[in-house]
């Protein structure tokens, strides 16, 4: 077991070079098949076993079949892997918004419980400028239902840390951020 677990710990290695995980793909897997509402793999087991130093399988290919779906948010498409973390299938965009407004929210917690006696000292901790610390602890204010959308990864393709932090004046009523970022 503990020579199974290293050969998978040098495979999860090889996979982290782009070049090396290609190879490594073309290697292992005979096809992929994507459609609506499934993606199945079928991987070479001979490949497979001589890569983790297994005994020979008795069946040459291995299918796998998951249940999945495919959404557009503006010009980016996400495969959503059914049973999945939704958050490893967001776009970069949704998971660096997601961030801000968590990084925000423990930031407000940490103030009102006075961990933290000031937005100054809340900056100089986190090694950003005051100015930085005001316009991200705004994203802890969002009404929940933008929050919700957010992390379902259903948010308007323009929502951005930067376009929410930077671009417009983010108004105080829940409803009014509704309709303005809707």
């Amino acid at each position: 077991m503990k020579r199974l677990r290293q050969r998978l710990d040098e495979t999860g290695e090889a996979l982290a070079d782009p070049r090396q995980n290609y190879s490594l793909a073309r290697t292992l897997i005979s096809s992929v098949t994507l459609s609506e509402d499934a993606l199945a793999l079928s991987i070479m087991t001979p490949a497979l076993s001589e890569r983790l130093q297994l005994p020979e399988p008795s069946e040459a290919m291995l299918d796998l079949t998951f249940s999945c779906s495919l959404r557009r948010r503006g010009q980016i498409l996400t495969m959503q892997i059914d049973g999945d973390n939704p958050a490893r299938s967001l776009d970069p965009n949704s998971q660096q918004l997601i961030e801000a407004v968590a990084k925000a929210s423990l930031w407000w917690d940490e103030i009102l419980a006075g961990q933290v006696g000031s937005l100054r000292q809340l900056a100089e901790r986190e090694g950003i400028n005051v100015s930085h610390a005001s316009r991200l602890i705004r994203l802890a204010f969002l009404s929940p239902s933008i929050v919700r959308q957010v992390l379902e990864g259903r948010q308007a393709p323009h929502l951005s840390v930067e376009f929410l932090t930077r671009r417009i004046d983010l108004p105080h009523e829940w409803a009014e951020q509704e309709r303005l970022l809707a």
